[in-house]
């Protein structure tokens, strides 16, 4: 009788672990980061996304090949802090 529930709730359990999920297929990545003098992203870091942690490491390392064009201060190249920038996923067929 034991052997017959136990068999009965692993039935159960491999039946509920079926994955019915659909492809993501959209999805949101807001990166915080600072430039430097030279105009290269630093201290990159996620602050939200959506689905959370699907798109996260493909936007973080697209975004540390960016250069960016340096700000100047009185004629001195300048570091900018807590930049955002925004990355939109839509995947279409």
């Amino acid at each position: 009788m034991k052997n017959i529930i136990i068999c009965l709730l692993s039935s159960l359990m491999l039946a509920g672990c079926v994955n019915t999920h659909q492809p993501v297929r959209n999805g949101l990545v807001h990166i915080k980061f600072d430039i430097d003098e030279n105009g290269q992203p630093l201290n990159l870091r996620v602050v939200e996304s959506y689905p959370v942690g699907y798109f996260d490491e493909a936007s973080i390392n697209a975004m540390a090949k960016w250069k960016y064009e340096p700000k100047v201060v009185n004629g001195a190249p300048v570091k900018l802090l807590n930049q955002r920038v925004k990355f939109e996923y839509k995947i279409t067929e």
